[in-house]
């Protein structure tokens, strides 16, 4: 007579496999395309001589890479943690808890003002741009340069308003508003003329602050015949 017993293996107490840590949007990582946060700041005042901390969020970053370029001149500064610009006052972070990339610029100088743009190399690319204004240590008096009038609103659908997927393949629509009228409200998608809702398959996900507000719809299998 012989017998068989069934024994479950299960993970070591505290020993939680990173696939099923919780995650801030409450998605499976696997089925979402990255997006940005958009709740830290976009324009960075540092004195002469201080230490500048440029940051960007990405989430469901997956298998892409983040770089660092900086625009006029356009230059590449960083793919990962790997640097390439040889001024050595650069450097590449990652804050793994908080899903952050931080670009580091030590005794920074005039010559450092720039925009400096946060990009994952997705297809298209997507890009997070970030202003530096480097001012003399007495110029604090300086550093609310807000203008005097209120700002206008802007809307874009990142990479135009044309998508081309292949069915079966996730379709990741992203809306910016700049300077929205009302930062507490949440931006609405609509399909035919009807709003559209989270459900099996659709996703929505959204951050706001009184200076930008992000909604990202996300499909997670385009069908052919689908009107997005």
């Amino acid at each position: 007579m012989s017998s068989h017993i069934d024994i479950a293996w299960s993970p070591p107490e505290g020993d939680i496999p990173r696939w099923l840590k919780p995650n801030p949007i409450n998605i499976l990582m696997v089925d979402s395309p990255p997006y940005f946060g958009t709740d830290l700041p976009q324009k960075i005042v540092t004195k002469l001589g201080d230490t500048a901390f440029l940051k960007c969020k990405v989430f469901n970053l997956g298998n892409q890479m983040v770089s660092w370029l900086r625009n006029e001149p356009l230059e590449i500064i960083s793919s990962g943690l790997y640097t390439f610009i040889r001024d050595p006052r650069y450097s590449a972070e990652y804050m793994e808890e908080e899903n952050t990339w931080v670009l580091r610029i030590t005794k920074v100088e005039y010559e450092d003002s720039a925009i400096f743009d946060c990009q994952v190399n997705t297809d298209p690319l997507m890009s997070y741009a970030i202003s530096l204004k480097v001012i003399k240590p007495d110029n604090s008096q300086f550093l609310n340069d807000a203008p005097l009038y209120a700002a206008d609103t802007s809307v874009k659908i990142l990479g135009g308003p044309q998508h081309l997927v292949k069915a079966g393949h996730v379709l990741n629509l992203t809306c910016v508003v700049r300077n929205p009228p009302s930062p507490q409200k949440m931006t609405q998608w609509l399909q035919n003329d009807r709003i559209v809702t989270p459900r099996p398959g659709v996703s929505i996900l959204s951050e706001s602050s009184p200076q930008i507000s992000t909604s990202c719809l996300i499909i997670h299998s385009v069908q052919e015949g689908d009107d997005w």
